[in-house]
């Protein structure tokens, strides 16, 4: 009697949410996986012994996560408020997450066959049914600006985000310190910005700047230099030959990087957006791409693609005329390449994603390949196990009863 019926049903909706979510991760990076759904213990005392564990079938798995997601469902009733008592506005889990969830493991699973577990065409369906309703009842907009979406200091949980990881100033930082520049650098030594001018510090990083990762210059490339997203997501850096001609010598990430704090110091405290509304538009464009609907394709598309030309958009310009299903599935591909940068999207969506209906996954297509070097991302005949992960050697000799993963046994 602790905690009222209301707020149990809440809680349990967002227990069984947040557990499908975690073995939906699962299955899609190992397949099957050990289904621990309770902890044995004996007179208070864990006994390791008790927690060896075989992998369940793929199937199983997912079984599990549909029957999790219906549960989170049927506890949170109707109750659609994000967060109805007050704990922290979209970074904690909820209906929507929910039904944005299921979505994506419907749309998964009518495509993609994993181990034991076939792909299932009618799956389409529900996944349809509730990203519609993710739309409809959830009270979403987007943004206005597409830079807006990851303004740290005042628009954190804003109308086009659904789910999200939170980060805050004093606490961790979101890391996305190690795709800007190294200051007092070569950067600094010799390179300039696109207007010619010299490089400067222009994202005010001082000396706390770092580049260990960076994306491939096709990447950049693929954006229209009228699409306001390319300058919100990169920052590019050119070098100066010897009678002044700029070319690109590489890209540093100026999207999601926090906020120049009241001492003069960036602080990398953006949230992490794991869910936000033009996710449900371009999954919808992907489901009606599967149903031969071409004008839902060129909806969903284009609700993206407007707020992504701002004031520049001219729709017989800008606006995407849907082509055959394999146009269409690339255009949607890479509409998400550009909007989802650093969102966590593109390996799971050319490991979904195929080049015909039914037909080879994107990830074994030169389609996909940004370089557009005529090689797929990965070799079908001799990498397919790759779209799996192998188990590590160390968990592999703690647990005797736990396998590897098809493909990468010694």
């Amino acid at each position: 009697d602790y905690v009222d019926d209301a707020k149990k049903k809440f809680y349990l909706g967002q227990a069984y949410g947040l557990r499908a979510f975690i073995y939906f991760e699962l299955y899609r990076i190992y397949g099957g996986v050990p289904l621990r759904l309770d902890v044995e213990v004996i007179d208070g005392v864990l006994d390791p012994n008790k927690l060896y564990m075989a992998r369940a079938t793929p199937k199983e798995v997912m079984t599990q996560i549909k029957k999790d997601l219906d549960l989170s469902m049927e506890y949170f009733g109707n109750v659609t408020a994000f967060d109805p008592y007050n704990r922290g506005k979209k970074v904690y889990w909820s209906k929507a997450a929910t039904e944005c969830l299921m979505g994506e493991v419907y749309l998964w699973t009518s495509k993609v066959t994993t181990g034991d577990n076939e792909a299932n065409i009618a799956d389409l369906a529900v996944a349809k049914q509730h990203l519609q309703s993710v739309i409809d009842n959830y009270g979403l907009s987007m943004m206005d600006n597409f830079s807006d979406v990851f303004e740290a200091k005042s628009h954190k949980g804003n109308n086009e985000i659904i789910f999200a990881i939170r980060y805050l100033e004093g606490e961790a930082t979101n890391r996305n310190v190690n795709y800007t520049y190294m200051s007092q650098g070569e950067i600094d030594k010799g390179g300039f910005r696109e207007d010619g001018t010299p490089w400067n510090d222009p994202l005010g990083l001082k000396k706390s700047g770092a580049q260990w990762c960076e994306y491939i210059p096709e990447l950049f490339q693929l954006f229209d230099v009228e699409d306001t997203r390319r300058d919100a997501t990169f920052l590019a850096s050119y070098k100066k030959d010897k009678d002044g001609n700029l070319s690109l010598w590489g890209t540093h990430v100026q999207k999601n990087i926090g906020y120049i704090n009241s001492e003069g110091n960036r602080v990398f405290c953006g949230d992490y957006a794991f869910y936000r509304l033009p996710w449900v538009y371009l999954s919808l464009a992907e489901i009606a791409n599967m149903e031969s609907d071409n004008s839902g394709v060129e909806k969903y598309i284009n609700l993206v693609r407007k707020r992504a030309y701002a004031s520049n958009w001219d729709e017989n310009k800008h606006g995407y005329k849907s082509g055959d299903f394999t146009q269409n599935e690339l255009a949607i591909l890479h509409e998400k390449d550009k909007e989802f940068v650093q969102e966590g999207q593109r390996w799971w969506d050319v490991l979904r994603m195929t080049l015909t209906k039914g037909g080879k996954h994107l990830v074994f297509c030169k389609e996909a390949n940004l370089k557009n070097n005529g090689v797929p991302i990965l070799n079908e005949a001799t990498e397919s196990h790759k779209v799996l992960w192998p188990i590590e050697q160390n968990m592999l000799d703690k647990d005797p009863s736990i396998k590897q993963t098809p493909g990468y046994e010694e």
